[in-house]
């Protein structure tokens, strides 16, 4: 063969070789979760408002950390997070993140349930974790509360609305992830909004959020009143404990936005 030949050959190499490495991305460590750290810090008050219009117009760090999760997640990367703690935080901050996206990308708006009609903010809008498309819904259903089975996990995802849990204002991390869901119960549970215990009716007003999910709260052998109880704070139990099997009231859910302006304006 002569040397343009081999000249050729070794070009169609050096393609075929390149072509290759296109197909497998090199990932070069785990997600960074201290950048939608400072986004929470900047955008989210602490009371868990959120400025949206702020965070619409500087929306570059966001944007960056949710292409940050398109690329690598547990599912696709499992090497990268080998514990449950990173694994489980991962799947809590990309919920979030993709919340806030999907609101800012609708912005301005009164509920994220104006964004789609029949809750379709949660199961049309799609978002990209480790390659995989996926809806709110699907995540927080078939990945977070099916694979790790924690119903603390409840107070963590913030689906944009005053009903939720009050988003926080940092980040969530593996190494301080079982306390960060504590203190997210505790915060929950002991806000008036959320649970309330009248004496005189002998009832227990609690969230609609634990008539949705009542089977991640209660084991056949308890009760919400029993899962409830270590979160309350002491004076709060003592309430509790004077309800004789006390009737459970849900609240009605209030899907107003959780905008920091909206605040603003009512305090006004």
């Amino acid at each position: 063969m002569d040397k343009a030949g081999n000249i050729f050959i070794t070009l169609l190499l050096l393609l075929f070789l390149t072509s290759c490495r296109s197909e497998a991305p090199e990932v070069d460590g785990s997600i960074d979760h201290s950048s939608f750290d400072k986004i929470l810090r900047t955008y989210v008050s602490s009371q868990g408002y959120v400025d949206y219009k702020s965070l619409k117009a500087n929306r570059y760090e966001l944007d960056n950390y949710v292409s940050q999760l398109a690329k690598v997640s547990p599912v696709s990367h499992p090497k990268l997070f080998p514990t449950r703690q990173s694994q489980l935080t991962y799947w809590i901050n990309a919920y979030n993140a993709f919340t806030l996206q999907g609101v800012i990308n609708h912005y301005p708006t009164e509920s994220v349930q104006k964004i789609y009609l029949f809750s379709g903010f949660f199961w049309r809008l799609r978002f990209t974790a480790g390659g995989e498309t996926m809806s709110l819904y699907y995540l927080e259903n078939s990945i977070i509360r099916k694979q790790f089975n924690d119903p603390r996990i409840h107070f963590a995802i913030v689906c944009a609305s005053e009903g939720c849990p009050r988003l926080a204002n940092q980040a969530y991390v593996p190494e301080d992830l079982d306390r960060q869901l504590d203190a997210q119960a505790v915060k929950f549970i002991n806000e008036e909004r959320n649970i309330k215990i009248d004496l005189e009716q002998n009832q227990l007003i609690v969230s609609k959020i634990f008539e949705w999910y009542k089977d991640d709260f209660v084991l056949p052998t308890e009760t919400i009143t029993s899962y409830i109880e270590p979160y309350l704070s002491q004076p709060k139990q003592a309430q509790l404990q004077k309800l004789k099997a006390p009737k459970i009231v849900y609240q009605q859910y209030d899907w107003r936005i959780n905008d920091q302006a909206r605040q603003d304006s009512a305090s006004k």
